[in-house]
């Protein structure tokens, strides 16, 4: 399948949010552990998925850009995170400041379900390129 990957990574936040929205319910110490555990699970997927779904609509020759990019913006998204979901709990508390994050990975999502047609074809494409490249 095509945008296989991409639909991975869709799981992987579709779970991580789902996860995450109920972290303001969660009430002991285990089912706090549970609900993050299984939330980072989701989370999991999506990172181990992200360079390689990069990887199959990049050319070989625009990756290692493509990789610092990604890699930037991972990172900026990672400093900036801990500092709103640090102004949301001083109003809402620790858990739904967490929680919100779903809304961002339900954004991501919905992005990523928008864009499937399109890396289907980008990702078929890029694969008979790369095939005509190997056969000269």
């Amino acid at each position: 399948m095509p945008s296989g990957r991409f639909r991975a990574l869709a799981i992987g936040l579709t779970a991580a949010g789902l996860c995450l929205m109920a972290l303001p319910w969660a009430e002991t110490p285990a089912l706090i552990a549970v609900v993050l555990v299984a939330s980072s699970l989701g989370k999991g997927l999506f990172d181990g998925c992200i360079y390689s779904a990069m990887h199959d609509v990049m050319p070989s020759r625009s990756r290692a850009t493509a990789v610092g990019l990604m890699t930037t913006c991972g990172f900026l998204g990672a400093g900036v995170t801990p500092i709103l979901v640090a102004r949301l709990s001083d109003s809402f508390g620790m858990a739904s400041g967490l929680a919100a994050l779903a809304l961002l990975y339900a954004l991501a999502v919905l992005l990523l379900a928008w864009m499937d047609p399109r890396f289907s074809r980008t990702v078929l494409l890029h694969r008979q390129h790369e095939a005509q490249g190997a056969a000269a």
